[in-house]
């Protein structure tokens, strides 16, 4: 999609010229696109190794509302790969939304950055969609993942599936009524609910952040109505530096999004 740039170099208004020029220069973002961003409202479902990584990108890129989702607190395991943490906030036993926060503003001052301290659940995911335009997901839990799918389908609102294992990651994204569901994908919980996770496995720190740009990427794609976005889901290692797209075929069966379901 081609977007209108700004020809004339860090051109006077200092502010928006200044801070995205990089960004106003590409024809995928252009001034349009960093006008929708501003104007964007963004949920991260979890603020360990990719919600860091996602909040950071999104609150650099110029996103004028984010909401972080969190109920945990930094341990010193979690350092190598949560960026927004240090030392100080794991002795602290600092809420990771509150040191999150406080860093994101600090990095860019004109993004509304509001950190919850909670756990998302049946009582309270459908406040915290309101109001945003796309859901990231950043949690570690297939159950907390089912219920975004589900609120996200009730609400319209489009969101992005990822996870991380070893050296390994996928992005998904999800458009209800435009593809697959995550329940699509996951028919069955049973069948992943006991598969050994990065407790087991481990999770390089790179892939963390090859993971967070293709997925950050795909929500900017989402925001802007991009014909560029994804369809399939994406699979990479980064280990073996390889990344393939893999079609999700909707089941006409799914419990959430299928034809046959109550909705």
């Amino acid at each position: 999609m081609t977007r209108k740039t700004k020809t004339a170099a860090g051109s006077g208004d200092g502010g928006i010229y200044d801070r995205y020029w990089k960004h106003l220069l590409l024809r995928e973002i252009g001034v349009e696109g960093q006008a929708i961003l501003s104007k964007s409202a963004v949920l991260v479902v979890g603020c360990g190794a990719l919600g860091c990584m996602l909040a950071s990108l999104m609150t650099r890129a110029g996103v004028g509302r984010i909401r972080i989702v969190d109920d945990d607190i930094p341990k010193l395991r979690d350092l190598h790969r949560q960026l927004l943490f240090d030392e100080k906030d794991v002795k602290a036993k600092r809420p990771k939304v509150e040191a999150a926060t406080a860093r994101l503003e600090l990095a860019n001052s004109s993004v509304k950055v509001e950190g919850i301290r909670a756990k998302a659940t049946k009582r309270n995911i459908r406040k915290l969609l309101r109001g945003m335009d796309l859901v990231l997901d950043a949690s570690d839990s297939l159950e907390t993942r089912y219920l975004v799918n589900e609120a996200c389908h009730q609400d319209r609102k489009p969101w992005i599936y990822a996870g991380l294992l070893g050296t390994t990651g996928l992005v998904m994204p999800i458009r209800f009524g435009e593809g697959p569901c995550l329940r699509c994908l996951y028919p069955d919980p049973g069948l992943i609910e006991n598969a050994p996770g990065c407790d087991e496995r481990g999770v390089l720190s790179t892939a963390v952040v090859a993971v967070a740009s293709i997925q950050a990427t795909e929500g900017m794609k989402i925001l802007f109505d991009s014909p560029e976005a994804a369809r399939d889901m994406i699979c990479l290692d980064i280990w073996n530096a390889t990344i393939r797209h893999v079609v999700v075929k909707r089941r006409e069966t799914c419990p959430v999004c299928g034809v046959k379901s109550a909705s």
